[in-house]
């Protein structure tokens, strides 16, 4: 199913501060409508200067709605029926759950808001929600943990490979306005440096057990 989008806006990006690295930046580009309903465009450059994927997002029953994702290069979009959301806007308790993004391969996820913790960034030290991720097929095991700070947005990334990380991204520059866990302010900009973690496993059964559950 594609959706009919009509761009309102293009807005150019105002940085507060130019970052000496960065592998993943994501950008709200664009007031949009599709199908009736008003959000933006959420661009996802990775690495900086490839555009990777577009999604436009939509606030819906408190919550920021992933309601459909374009990937790089296709015309086309795809229209999630089920909703699927980042997070909610403002409101977060402990113990919330909500559809998060699905995985690449098609495989459902679920969030949980875990607890506010102090996070340390490039860009300084927030006080974040820390969301986790597990796939439906396997709630017992963690594949990824995010963490929402409000009124700015995304400060941390981690994936993890059984249950510790093997990859994550912190922020380091960032143009945010607005207000809620993910503020949709056209020109709003995530500067995040990604990359692998070196965390070895502590014993070879452990080693063992990761591969058993691939």
């Amino acid at each position: 199913m594609s959706g009919r989008i009509c761009l309102i806006l293009l807005c150019a990006i105002i940085f507060a501060g130019t970052p000496a690295s960065g592998d993943e930046i994501l950008t709200v580009t664009a007031d949009s409508t599709m199908d009736g309903n008003a959000g933006v465009l959420l661009e996802i450059q990775d690495p900086p200067g490839t555009l990777a994927e577009t999604q436009f997002l939509i606030t819906q029953a408190a919550n920021i709605r992933v309601y459909a994702t374009r990937p790089a290069g296709s015309p086309d979009w795809t229209v999630h029926p089920v909703p699927i959301y980042m997070v909610p806007k403002n409101k977060i308790d402990p113990g919330d759950t909500w559809r998060y993004l699905d995985e690449h391969d098609g495989g459902e996820t679920i969030a949980e808001a875990i607890i506010e913790e102090l996070v340390d960034t490039p860009a300084g030290t927030f006080l974040a929600w820390r969301v986790d991720v597990v796939r439906t097929s396997n709630p017992a095991k963690l594949v990824r943990s995010v963490w929402f700070t409000s009124d700015l947005g995304i400060v941390r990334q981690a994936e993890y490979f059984d249950q510790w990380i093997q990859w994550e991204g912190l922020l380091d520059t960032y143009s945010a306005a607005g207000n809620g866990h993910f503020p949709l302010i056209v020109g709003n900009t995530w500067w995040l440096l990604t990359g692998a973690v070196s965390n070895e496993p502590t014993s070879m059964s452990t080693v063992k057990g990761q591969f058993r559950d691939q």
